[in-house]
């Protein structure tokens, strides 16, 4: 059998929402969040921009298309490929802040006899949209909104997972995890927004005899429908979640969007059907490189939610003197992270002494954060090189 490990990218093609007002207000869906819970724009998200000039976007509106199109065409050529600045390319990229869904499939998977385990795939947006327009033009921040958007997906024979399929379904599966997060402009109110976020099982729509993929043969898959929930899966059906901490109200709802696969350039003028890990794994830094273990610094603001009240509750997260660690599995392309941080109250000044303030709820004082586990099953993870990875939050309390 071939074991060659493979890593194919994929376009993940967006959903319009169509303004009733016309096309000024027109824009595309972020992916993967139901249609129903998102009601806040583009997030300065222009995939005209990532393939044409700022002028020709402006002046033809049928040019917002143009990035379907190429992620429709076959052929190597560079304007039939959507690139990633990954790998060295600066045309027909995705739009700024956003992957390539890289998935990694084995060539025994596609045949059902894989004995490697699930294999990792990974996809990622963060968006940023204010007013700023240069030095020249409005300097202002204060509106900034935000968006994280991740996603991190596990395939395998379906024969594999009795729990949504038979032993006699052929082909591959997904299971995946997808969480988003959105901070509203910064300047709404004294104290701002509370942040809107959902999480959601993320599936392949399959058949009775028709795994994840469509079209093509064995090696050149083209196609798959990515969906909140496999309409021929056995079981419930699967929603995404979101909870808008502004209203303290959850909502539910479902999504189906299409991805394609991608020729790719895993370095400049050099076109293959896919990449190797090797390709993540010696970008800029040589195949040669192979460290022994990473460990890293973490910094952030922790905003806890408080039921029937607003965000008005604030504190500092920092690693201390005992640095997160990094445990790599190379086999089967999984990551761990062990964070260790304290939760300190933030510094007296003009911003905390009259807009923020750390009540009872904080929990001051350290935690330690965990991500991804040792057999990717309840904090899913994907690993492609040390600096390419994602992993999932522990939920252990």
């Amino acid at each position: 059998a071939n074991t060659a490990n493979w890593i194919y990218a994929f376009a993940v093609i967006p959903r319009e929402h169509f303004s009733p007002s016309g096309t000024d207000n027109d824009y595309f869906y972020p992916n993967f969040i139901p249609r129903s819970i998102w009601s806040y724009g583009d997030v300065g998200v222009d995939y005209c921009l990532a393939v044409d000039t700022q002028s020709n976007c402006n002046s033809d509106y049928s040019n917002a298309y143009q990035w379907h199109e190429m992620a429709f065409r076959t052929g190597t050529g560079s304007d039939a490929i959507i690139h990633s600045d990954r790998f060295g390319w600066s045309d027909n990229r995705v739009p700024e802040g956003m992957s390539l869904w890289y998935q990694h499939i084995d060539r025994d998977v596609l045949t059902g006899s894989n004995n490697q385990g699930v294999l990792p795939g990974l996809w990622a947006q963060i968006s940023f949209k204010d007013s700023y327009d240069g030095a020249s033009g409005s300097t202002s921040r204060d509106d900034q909104e935000s968006l994280l958007n991740v996603v991190i997906s596990q395939m395998d024979a379906r024969k594999n997972d009795t729990t949504r399929y038979s032993v006699g379904d052929s082909n591959i599966g997904l299971d995946g995890y997808h969480y988003w997060s959105y901070q509203q402009p910064t300047n709404n109110g004294s104290i701002g927004n509370s942040i809107v976020y959902g999480t959601s099982v993320i599936e392949c729509a399959t058949a009775n005899d028709v795994g994840c993929f469509y079209g093509g043969s064995a090696i050149n898959t083209k196609a798959a429908m990515l969906t909140s929930s496999d309409p021929y899966k056995s079981g419930d059906m699967t929603l995404s979640v979101s909870y808008d901490g502004n209203t303290d109200t959850f909502s539910t709802g479902s999504f189906n969007q299409a991805m394609l696969k991608e020729h790719v350039h895993s370095s400049p003028g050099y076109t293959s059907n896919a990449h190797t890990f090797l390709d993540f794994r010696a970008r800029g830094l040589g195949s040669e490189y192979t460290p022994s273990g990473f460990s890293g610094f973490f910094s952030g603001i922790l905003e806890y939610d408080v039921s029937g009240r607003s965000n008005d509750q604030l504190a500092s997260l920092r690693s201390s003197s005992t640095l997160a660690t990094f445990t790599f599995d190379s086999t089967y392309h999984d990551v761990q992270v062990v964070a260790p941080v304290t939760v300190s109250a933030p510094p007296v000044n003009n911003y905390t002494s009259t807009s923020w303030s750390v009540g009872p709820f904080f929990p001051l004082g350290s935690m330690t954060l965990k991500f991804g586990d040792a057999d990717n099953d309840e904090a899913k993870s994907a690993y492609f090189s040390w600096d390419v990875f994602g992993a999932e939050i522990q939920d252990d309390g």
